[in-house]
């Protein structure tokens, strides 16, 4: 009958363990992971489930040439820093192709995601670097290909005296 107890006790402990609220780390990891992939593929429902709501129409119209005019290659989460309990700082790196010119682009972008009692939202984002266009900037595209260009040629004779 003891062991029977201790048994349930040691089990009841291990458990327990298994359900242990996520940090607030791996929370905001989670939830910018899915709306940055979630937008990726064009799923954009499922993003601004992670969209603070005055935020949202802003998040929709700077994304809506993407899938159109911009196909989005890779979404990075670059870093991740927690602020305090409710407010975090995530960095994304985001590898784009303008359908115009087909040109990779890269573009670095600031997040912030705050959690207010609601789980974690995006409550503001900026380009910090890289390449423009990503947002529906106006992208400054030559009318004319960047000719090709080649080193000069030169050719080496042989020195030598000996005939052939």
């Amino acid at each position: 009958m003891v062991r029977r107890m201790a048994a349930c006790l040691v089990t009841l402990v291990c458990s327990s363990a298994c359900f242990a609220p996520a940090s607030p780390t791996v929370r905001v990891n989670d939830a910018a992971h899915d709306l940055n992939i979630a937008a990726r593929f064009g799923k954009m429902e499922l993003a601004l489930s992670h969209v603070d709501g005055p935020m949202q129409k802003q998040f929709m119209t700077r994304r809506s040439q993407w899938g159109r005019d911009v196909r989005i290659i890779d979404v990075d989460l670059a870093s991740v820093q927690i602020r305090d309990e409710t407010h975090a700082n995530v960095i994304v790196d985001i590898s784009w192709v303008p359908l115009q010119d087909d040109i990779l682009r890269s573009t670095r972008v600031a997040q912030t995601w705050e959690d207010l009692g609601k789980g974690w939202k995006l409550t503001r984002e900026v380009r910090v670097a890289g390449d423009h266009g990503l947002f529906g900037e106006v992208l400054d595209v030559a009318e004319t290909p960047h000719p090709d260009v080649h080193l000069p040629s030169r050719t080496l004779k042989s020195t030598s005296t000996d005939p052939q």
